[in-house]
C-alpha cells in the first residue's frame, strides 16, 4: 500500500500574515540558528483556503536559499538524537530528506487521516509542506515521545 505524499505549495507572501512571519524571521535571526514556532494557521495565513483552526508549524531559516532544502514527497523519519549528558536523546523528524530536524513533540498530535502543516520561511520564498498525518507516522511519534 503507497503511503500518502507530502504535497508541497510556494506561496506568496500575500498569503501569510507577514507581521507574524517578520516577527518569526527576526527572532530567529536573533538566536543564530533556524528555530521552529507553533502557531494556528489562521493566525499565520490570510488567503481564505489556508485559514484554518489547526495548527501549524512555521519553521524560520533567515540566510538559507529554498533551493538548498528542496521539497521531498516522503513521509518524515523519526531518529533519536543523543547527546545529553544523562545519555538520553532528544526524539526528531527528519523533515525535507532529512535536511531538516524537528522535536516531535513540535508537531502535536492530529488524528490519523489529518493534516499537519509546516510553513518553511527562506530567504527567498515561502512553502508549506501539508504532511498526511499517517498510521505509521503517528506510531512513530508515539514510539519517540
Amino acid at each position: 500500500m503507497n503511503e500518502p505524499k507530502i504535497l508541497t505549495i510556494q506561496l506568496s507572501t500575500d498569503a501569510l500574515n507577514w507581521e507574524l512571519a517578520l516577527q518569526i524571521m527576526e527572532d530567529c535571526r536573533q538566536a543564530c540558528e533556524p528555530s521552529s514556532y507553533r502557531t494556528t494557521a489562521n493566525a499565520i495565513f490570510v488567503r481564505p483556503d489556508l485559514v484554518r483552526d489547526d495548527a501549524c508549524v512555521v519553521i524560520a531559516l533567515p540566510g538559507i536559499s529554498s533551493a538548498d532544502v528542496p521539497p521531498s514527497t516522503e513521509q518524515p523519519q523519526a531518529l533519536v538524537l543523543r547527546g545529553r549528558p544523562d545519555g538520553r536523546g532528544t526524539a526528531c523528524l527528519e523533515l525535507r530528506s532529512g535536511q531538516v530536524l524537528l522535536e516531535t513533540y513540535t508537531l502535536g498530535l492530529a488524528e490519523p487521516g489529518s493534516q499537519y502543516r509546516v510553513l518553511y520561511l527562506f530567504e527567498d520564498g515561502c512553502f508549506l509542506d501539508v504532511i498526511p498525518a499517517t498510521e505509521a507516522l503517528q506510531e512513530e511519534r508515539g514510539y519517540m515521545k
